[in-house]
């Protein structure tokens, strides 16, 4: 299986590492503003009125960190290949549906479908994972969360996963391969408590709010993307 931080020579001209990285970033800024667009567009189409989000300059500043940070991490430990392109191209989408999920509580079809063909289609040059481990990863990704909905809501009658989040956690197997679901969920579960956590704190209430999975599972999988190790537990 290929490894994701020894696939070609880092970057060590700073001048072409910080045009990269500017170029992520301003990838990363519009990220609200995609975010608002697409909520929009799938709100109106469940029949919900929905008005315009004004996107304020603050509201750029942690998708552009974001995504600045995934490029500088991939273009100085993997150079400019194709895996710091693919670490690129999954941030943003994960940053879109983690803003929406965030906001309305709803991983759009139009973020996650997309996203799961386009881990297949990166990954028939195993730019990620083998093609077979990634198709082994969209099914059991979308099948394992589903049984364990299935099983939560039989045990608490009360369904506590969304079907947004299968489809994103079979994408992030079509990206990462079947291995890297077990990590990607405890990870994303461990950080859905803490924020919950958190959250509560911050209101001073009791109890721990229902809290989207999506933003969990979108920070998951990249730590996961940038530490093979993690896929191969």
């Amino acid at each position: 299986m290929p490894s994701f931080i020894q696939s070609a020579p880092p970057i060590t001209n700073m001048g072409l590492l910080a045009v990269l990285t500017g170029v992520a970033g301003a990838l990363g800024a519009s990220v609200p503003d995609i975010s608002a667009a697409i909520a929009s567009a799938v709100l109106r189409s469940l029949g919900e009125h929905t008005q315009t989000h004004f996107v304020r300059r603050q509201e750029r500043v942690p998708g552009a960190l974001a995504c600045a940070g995934v490029a500088i991490v991939a273009l100085t430990t993997t150079g400019p290949s194709l895996i710091a392109l693919a670490a690129c191209l999954l941030c943003v989408p994960l940053l879109v549906a983690a803003d929406i999920d965030r906001r309305h509580h709803l991983l759009p079809d139009l973020i996650t479908i997309p996203l799961l063909w386009l881990g297949l289609l990166l990954n028939l040059g195993a730019i990620v994972t083998p093609l077979n481990d990634a198709v082994i990863g969209a099914v059991a990704g979308y099948l394992g969360l589903r049984a364990l909905s299935h099983a939560i809501a039989l045990l608490t009658g009360a369904e506590g996963i969304g079907h947004g989040d299968f489809k994103l956690v079979a994408a992030l197997g079509a990206w990462l391969g079947w291995q890297a679901l077990l990590p990607v969920v405890l990870i994303a579960a461990a950080l859905a408590v803490v924020f919950g956590l958190l959250h509560a704190a911050r209101t001073r209430t009791a109890s721990l709010p229902r809290m989207p999975f999506g933003p969990a599972l979108s920070a998951a999988a990249m730590v996961v993307l940038f530490v093979p190790a993690l896929r191969h537990c």
